[in-house]
């Protein structure tokens, strides 16, 4: 029976008996964490490292709509203004999907000025932009797909260095709603 120094002794060998530690060690530190479905839950599941499972929410199956909630910087609100609607407002417990806002890349500057009270009036033209929102299944973390979303709305805040600049665009609810329709079976 080979010892675990002959073992080592090959390149080959030792290499691979090196990688399957390594793996094991691996493993066993990232193994996946399960919880319920909480809305700090959820919004780890857009985290790109993160290891949280949530394997009693509702599969994404069956008849529309398929509940989901919106997370990362930037995000506006999904309620549609229907009280307690099923798909755009849910109850963590029946979320189906989650909507992740992720990279923007840059859109064209428009003709439209957005205007801003404080701290002195100003006019800053905008600047359009597109989000890019990734669609995870909860229950298992499967990737659904990929939208794009213009972003060509005023904000409600926006910095400038000198006092001249442009106002970034930001996505409307609406417009997010629209994007995401497809995977949610309900056009909000």
């Amino acid at each position: 029976m080979p010892s675990v120094r002959t073992i080592l002794k090959g390149t080959v060998g030792g290499a691979a008996f090196v990688a399957s530690v390594g793996a094991i060690v691996y493993l066993a530190a990232c193994d996946p964490y399960e919880t319920k479905a909480s809305d700090e839950s959820l919004a780890e599941l857009c985290k790109p490292l993160s290891r949280t499972l949530i394997p009693n929410a509702p599969p994404y199956e069956g008849p529309v709509p398929h509940p989901i909630m919106l997370f990362g910087g930037g995000a506006p609100s999904l309620a549609s203004g229907k009280q307690g609607s099923a798909a755009w407002d849910p109850k963590p417990a029946d979320v189906q999907l989650v909507a992740c806002y992720g990279t923007s890349t840059d859109g064209r500057v428009t003709e439209h000025m957005c205007h801003f009270d404080l701290p002195s009036p100003k006019d800053l033209r905008l600047q359009g932009k597109t989000e890019h929102v990734s669609v995870y299944e909860v229950r298992g973390r499967r990737k659904i797909g990929e939208v794009a979303v213009e972003a060509t709305d005023c904000p409600s805040e926006a910095l400038t260095i000198d006092g001249s600049g442009t106002a970034w665009g930001v996505a409307s609810s609406a417009a997010v709603r629209r994007a995401l329709s497809a995977f949610v079976g309900d056009s909000g």
